[in-house]
Protein backbone atom coordinates (compact mmCIF):
# COMPACT_ATOMS: atom_id res chain seq x y z
CA UNK A 1 0.00 0.00 0.00
CA UNK A 2 2.91 2.61 0.62
CA UNK A 3 4.15 1.62 -2.32
CA UNK A 4 1.16 2.77 -4.35
CA UNK A 5 0.80 5.82 -2.41
CA UNK A 6 3.97 7.05 -2.81
CA UNK A 7 3.38 5.93 -6.97
CA UNK A 8 0.47 8.15 -6.59
CA UNK A 9 1.86 11.20 -4.83
CA UNK A 10 4.51 11.38 -6.98
CA UNK A 11 3.15 11.00 -9.96
CA UNK A 12 5.68 8.16 -10.80
CA UNK A 13 3.98 4.96 -12.11
CA UNK A 14 6.51 2.01 -12.54
CA UNK A 15 7.57 0.75 -9.50
CA UNK A 16 11.41 0.92 -8.41
CA UNK A 17 13.29 -2.03 -9.59
CA UNK A 18 14.57 -2.32 -6.09
CA UNK A 19 11.15 -2.92 -4.77
CA UNK A 20 9.24 -5.04 -7.28
CA UNK A 21 11.14 -8.61 -6.07
CA UNK A 22 9.44 -7.29 -2.64
CA UNK A 23 6.00 -7.07 -4.05
CA UNK A 24 5.71 -8.60 -7.59
CA UNK A 25 3.50 -11.30 -6.38
CA UNK A 26 0.85 -9.49 -4.96
CA UNK A 27 -2.29 -9.76 -7.40
CA UNK A 28 -2.64 -6.36 -7.33
CA UNK A 29 0.25 -5.52 -8.83
CA UNK A 30 0.41 -7.86 -10.88
CA UNK A 31 -2.87 -6.68 -12.58
CA UNK A 32 -1.48 -3.06 -12.29
CA UNK A 33 1.47 -4.34 -14.68
CA UNK A 34 -1.35 -6.23 -17.10
CA UNK A 35 -3.42 -3.14 -17.33
CA UNK A 36 -0.13 -0.93 -18.13
CA UNK A 37 0.95 -3.60 -20.40
CA UNK A 38 -2.18 -3.94 -22.11
CA UNK A 39 -2.50 0.09 -22.42
CA UNK A 40 1.12 0.14 -23.82
CA UNK A 41 -0.54 -2.22 -26.81
CA UNK A 42 -3.46 0.09 -27.38
CA UNK A 43 -1.21 2.76 -27.96
CA UNK A 44 1.51 0.43 -30.50
CA UNK A 45 -1.78 -0.37 -31.98
CA UNK A 46 -2.91 3.33 -32.65
CA UNK A 47 0.28 4.28 -33.52
CA UNK A 48 0.60 2.06 -36.44
CA UNK A 49 -2.97 2.62 -37.65
CA UNK A 50 -1.97 6.42 -37.57
CA UNK A 51 0.74 5.56 -39.56
CA UNK A 52 -0.94 2.92 -41.96
CA UNK A 53 -3.79 5.85 -42.59
CA UNK A 54 -1.65 8.59 -43.15
CA UNK A 55 0.77 6.80 -45.87
CA UNK A 56 -2.62 5.77 -47.32
CA UNK A 57 -3.97 8.95 -47.49
CA UNK A 58 -0.75 10.90 -48.91
CA UNK A 59 -0.63 9.22 -52.66
CA UNK A 60 -4.28 10.49 -53.29
CA UNK A 61 -3.61 13.68 -51.93
CA UNK A 62 -0.44 13.96 -54.05
CA UNK A 63 -2.86 12.92 -57.05
CA UNK A 64 -5.74 16.02 -56.23
CA UNK A 65 -3.06 18.44 -55.66
CA UNK A 66 -0.65 17.55 -58.95
CA UNK A 67 -3.42 17.42 -60.86
CA UNK A 68 -5.20 20.82 -59.63
CA UNK A 69 -2.28 22.31 -59.92
CA UNK A 70 -1.79 21.13 -63.39
CA UNK A 71 -5.43 22.63 -63.85
CA UNK A 72 -3.89 26.39 -63.19
CA UNK A 73 -1.79 26.27 -66.48
CA UNK A 74 -3.71 28.36 -68.87
CA UNK A 75 -2.10 26.75 -72.00
CA UNK A 76 -3.70 23.13 -70.87
CA UNK A 77 -7.06 24.38 -69.80
CA UNK A 78 -8.42 24.61 -73.53
CA UNK A 79 -7.99 20.76 -73.77
CA UNK A 80 -11.21 19.73 -73.23
CA UNK A 81 -10.03 15.75 -72.99
CA UNK A 82 -6.85 17.18 -70.32
CA UNK A 83 -9.24 18.84 -68.14
CA UNK A 84 -11.89 15.68 -67.95
CA UNK A 85 -8.94 13.63 -67.15
CA UNK A 86 -7.81 15.89 -64.78
CA UNK A 87 -11.23 16.38 -63.00
CA UNK A 88 -12.45 12.39 -63.41
CA UNK A 89 -8.80 11.74 -61.49
CA UNK A 90 -9.60 14.08 -58.65
CA UNK A 91 -12.85 12.99 -58.36
CA UNK A 92 -11.79 9.39 -57.82
CA UNK A 93 -8.77 10.24 -55.51
CA UNK A 94 -11.12 12.62 -53.07
CA UNK A 95 -13.66 9.67 -52.93
CA UNK A 96 -10.66 7.47 -51.82
CA UNK A 97 -9.56 9.69 -49.23
CA UNK A 98 -13.28 10.43 -48.18
CA UNK A 99 -13.57 6.61 -47.63
CA UNK A 100 -9.75 5.92 -46.15
CA UNK A 101 -11.27 8.95 -43.31
CA UNK A 102 -14.85 7.04 -42.94
CA UNK A 103 -12.66 3.63 -42.45
CA UNK A 104 -10.45 5.55 -39.94
CA UNK A 105 -13.30 7.27 -38.23
CA UNK A 106 -15.79 3.64 -38.26
CA UNK A 107 -12.43 1.79 -36.94
CA UNK A 108 -11.78 4.59 -34.16
CA UNK A 109 -15.38 4.30 -33.14
CA UNK A 110 -15.98 0.13 -33.01
CA UNK A 111 -12.20 0.36 -30.82
CA UNK A 112 -13.64 2.73 -28.63
CA UNK A 113 -16.74 1.11 -27.94
CA UNK A 114 -18.22 4.43 -29.15
CA UNK A 115 -19.76 3.44 -32.80
CA UNK A 116 -23.78 3.66 -32.96
CA UNK A 117 -24.99 1.46 -35.28
CA UNK A 118 -27.87 3.20 -37.17
CA UNK A 119 -30.26 0.27 -38.92
CA UNK A 120 -32.09 1.39 -42.12
CA UNK A 121 -34.05 -0.06 -44.26
CA UNK A 122 -31.56 -1.65 -47.52
CA UNK A 123 -32.35 -2.77 -50.81
CA UNK A 124 -29.39 -4.79 -51.11
CA UNK A 125 -28.85 -5.75 -54.39
CA UNK A 126 -29.32 -2.14 -55.44
CA UNK A 127 -26.83 -1.52 -52.25
CA UNK A 128 -24.32 -4.17 -53.30
CA UNK A 129 -24.39 -2.89 -57.37
CA UNK A 130 -23.40 0.58 -56.00
CA UNK A 131 -20.42 -1.03 -54.06
CA UNK A 132 -18.93 -2.99 -56.61
CA UNK A 133 -19.04 0.00 -58.89
CA UNK A 134 -17.22 1.93 -56.76
CA UNK A 135 -14.98 -0.30 -56.37
CA UNK A 136 -14.17 -1.03 -59.44
CA UNK A 137 -12.81 2.65 -59.73
CA UNK A 138 -10.17 1.57 -57.26
CA UNK A 139 -9.01 -1.10 -58.83
CA UNK A 140 -7.67 -1.94 -62.69
CA UNK A 141 -9.21 -5.38 -62.26
CA UNK A 142 -12.53 -5.87 -63.54
CA UNK A 143 -15.43 -6.55 -60.66
CA UNK A 144 -18.16 -7.46 -61.65
CA UNK A 145 -21.56 -7.96 -60.02
CA UNK A 146 -24.17 -10.75 -60.19
CA UNK A 147 -27.95 -10.45 -58.81
CA UNK A 148 -28.91 -14.07 -58.83
CA UNK A 149 -31.33 -13.65 -56.21
CA UNK A 150 -33.45 -10.51 -57.17
CA UNK A 151 -34.59 -7.85 -55.04
CA UNK A 152 -33.46 -8.45 -51.62
CA UNK A 153 -34.80 -6.07 -48.53
CA UNK A 154 -32.70 -6.13 -45.26
CA UNK A 155 -32.54 -3.91 -42.32
CA UNK A 156 -28.35 -2.81 -41.72
CA UNK A 157 -26.30 -0.39 -40.51
CA UNK A 158 -25.29 0.38 -44.01
CA UNK A 159 -22.16 2.17 -42.90
CA UNK A 160 -20.58 -1.17 -41.51
CA UNK A 161 -21.97 -3.13 -44.55
CA UNK A 162 -20.65 -0.84 -46.90
CA UNK A 163 -16.62 -1.28 -45.05
CA UNK A 164 -17.53 -5.37 -44.99
CA UNK A 165 -18.38 -5.40 -48.80
CA UNK A 166 -14.97 -3.45 -49.50
CA UNK A 167 -13.19 -5.28 -47.22
CA UNK A 168 -14.36 -8.66 -48.94
CA UNK A 169 -13.98 -7.22 -52.38
CA UNK A 170 -10.57 -5.83 -51.62
CA UNK A 171 -9.65 -8.86 -50.69
CA UNK A 172 -10.76 -10.36 -53.49
CA UNK A 173 -8.62 -8.26 -55.85
CA UNK A 174 -5.57 -8.80 -53.80
CA UNK A 175 -5.69 -12.69 -53.72
CA UNK A 176 -7.16 -13.84 -56.64
CA UNK A 177 -6.02 -14.90 -60.25
CA UNK A 178 -4.80 -11.30 -61.51
CA UNK A 179 -6.27 -12.59 -65.06
CA UNK A 180 -9.71 -13.05 -64.45
CA UNK A 181 -12.31 -10.93 -63.16
CA UNK A 182 -13.46 -10.63 -59.57
CA UNK A 183 -16.73 -11.99 -59.40
CA UNK A 184 -19.13 -10.73 -56.34
CA UNK A 185 -22.18 -12.51 -56.81
CA UNK A 186 -25.68 -11.97 -54.95
CA UNK A 187 -27.85 -14.98 -54.57
CA UNK A 188 -30.28 -17.18 -52.17
CA UNK A 189 -28.94 -19.71 -49.89
CA UNK A 190 -30.79 -23.16 -49.97
CA UNK A 191 -31.64 -22.46 -46.12
CA UNK A 192 -34.46 -20.08 -46.95
CA UNK A 193 -33.99 -18.07 -43.81
CA UNK A 194 -30.61 -16.44 -45.43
Amino acid sequence: EDTLVEMVESGMYKIPAAQVEDIQSTPLIQAYYAVLEHLDDIETNNLEFLAKISHEIRSPLASILGYSELLTDSKLRHDDQFIDTCYNIIRKEGNQVCRLVEDAVLASGISSGHYNFEYSPIQLDKFLNLVVKDSSKRTDRKVEFVNSAGEVNITADAIGLREAFNNLIDNGVKFSAADKPVEIELRKAKNPQW
